[in-house]
């Protein structure tokens, strides 16, 4: 049984799903939730809620944000090519100081910006919206999976499946993501936040404003429930 949730940033969102399935006692199947202002994250929050406040051997909030969406993003001083060669240049010396970024080759980020094939899916998306009349109704996608490249495991390949953006007139621009498996105690929230800060960099390099983030999640879990209700409720407090 599916359940939406409406959420006005994304600790709200995270919050709200993760206090359900605290008190629910079981996974939940097909969790959808509309973040309506996913740009809108408080300074203190990645460090305020990291999952290292309940587990201290967890990994950072702030790690989750930086594999699918860079610091270097919002460095406005740069061109899009500076910051894209910026982030890969972050991931390839962090691999050599021996950390493990995700559990496969490659980033989200990497997926969207350097695919093996060479390909950039997120400049492709931003050259064609500048080069379309914002009239057309027009909904962009770029995968972050490929059947050669990942093959089908009961777990640890990329949760993330795909990103859609979703250009109306006069309207502002929408994201859609999909995520096969997620994690309400280490992922979810840094993905919400990453994927605000992914919409926001799209948005500005199009000349739109950022709209709604709606997530679908095809199997939501939660470990150590007690200790996250706790964060949960004060973060819905």
């Amino acid at each position: 049984m599916g359940i939406i949730f409406d959420a006005k940033t994304p600790l709200e969102a995270w919050a709200t799903v993760a206090a359900q399935l605290a008190t629910g006692g079981q996974d939940i199947d097909q969790v959808l939730t509309t973040i309506d202002e996913p740009t809108n994250v408080e300074s203190d929050t990645l460090s305020k809620y990291c999952p290292r406040k309940v587990k201290a051997d967890l990994g950072s909030l702030r790690s989750v944000v930086r594999v699918l969406a860079p610091d270097t993003l919002k460095d406005t001083g740069k061109t899009r090519k500076e910051r894209y060669e910026a982030a890969w240049a972050w991931y390839d010396k962090s691999r050599q100081r021996g950390l493990r970024l995700s559990n496969w080759k490659s980033t989200y980020f990497e997926r969207l910006t350097r695919w093996e094939s060479g390909t950039n899916q997120l400049e492709t998306i931003i050259a064609k919206m500048n080069a379309w009349p914002y009239e057309r109704v027009a909904a962009f996608y770029a995968h972050t999976t490929h059947m050669d490249l990942d093959h089908l495991t009961p777990q640890g390949n990329p949760c993330l499946q795909y990103v859609q953006f979703l250009q109306r007139k006069n309207q502002p621009l929408d994201m859609f993501a999909l995520y096969r498996n997620h994690d309400f105690l280490e992922k979810a929230l840094g993905n919400y936040i990453g994927l605000g800060r992914l919409l926001q960099f799209v948005a500005a390099e199009t000349n739109q404003t950022p709209g709604k983030l709606s997530c679908l999640s095809v199997h939501a879990y939660l470990k150590q429930k007690q200790k996250v209700l706790k964060l949960a409720t004060q973060a819905l407090s």
